[in-house]
């Protein structure tokens, strides 16, 4: 009887920790989705500087894809600029330095894509 008990107890921890290990996937899938979109979103907005000026463009809605997403061209000049799209991530990061700081108020979770381009016209 007490062989059975553990088998149980042990059955369940494998359960669980199968449910765990799935759960992990689906989040780290998610996350990746959403920095592909960033990514493409920053992509879009670099391209379209390049040849016409984003001017015209609801790029706050495009955002809108990404949870609590944020649009910012934080630096312009000299015939470069750098946009940053930041977007709430599921938990908190994992320890160590941030490339999401700096424009917005930032808290725990926060992803950011970060893309340097060359402006048309020089600046």
């Amino acid at each position: 009887m007490v062989e059975v008990t553990v088998a149980s107890a042990l059955l369940a921890m494998a359960a669980l920790s199968v449910i765990a290990a799935l759960l992990a996937a689906i989040r780290s899938e998610r996350d990746a989705v959403y920095r592909e979109q960033a990514w493409l979103l920053a992509d879009s907005w670099a391209e379209t500087a390049r040849s016409v000026g984003p001017a015209g463009i609801d790029w706050q809605a495009a955002v809108t894809a990404l949870p609590h997403g944020k649009l910012a061209l934080v630096g312009a000049g000299g015939g470069m600029a750098t946009l940053r799209i930041e977007w709430a991530g599921a938990q908190p990061a994992a320890e160590g330095p941030s490339s999401c700081t700096g424009v917005f108020v930032t808290a725990g979770g926060v992803r950011c894509v970060a893309l340097a381009f060359a402006t048309a016209g020089g600046g």
